[in-house]
């Protein structure tokens, strides 16, 4: 069982989202699912509760995943493509806020 000193919400938050984001799948968005979704969501509230991300990183970053898992839930056939797109919006975000940092940058 993980100790809070070893529990890292950011890293946990950066693997899920390295794993969701991996250029290769993107496009299809095969990836994409509302448990993958989920856990992002998780680790950055318990990240905001750490007092690691602000509030306002917080709720932009969030706001996308909301967006995509809320596509999830629709009966369209691009579903997962659209949602990946919202997905990007929130890797794009968790960047700039410096939230994320992918751990496969460089490595291609």
């Amino acid at each position: 069982m993980q100790t809070d000193s070893e529990y890292n919400p950011l890293k946990e938050f950066g693997k899920v989202l390295d794993f969701i984001i991996d250029e290769e799948v993107l496009e299809s968005g095969s990836r994409v699912s509302i448990a993958k979704v989920n856990e992002l969501m998780f680790d950055l509230a318990i990240a905001k509760d750490f007092g690691l991300v602000g509030t306002v990183q917080y709720n932009e970053v969030i706001d996308q995943l909301i967006q995509a898992k809320r596509m999830l839930k629709q009966n369209y056939s691009t579903r997962h493509k659209i949602a990946a797109t919202h997905i990007k919006r929130a890797e794009k975000l968790a960047k700039y806020y410096h939230i994320y940092q992918s751990t496969t940058e460089g490595g291609n």
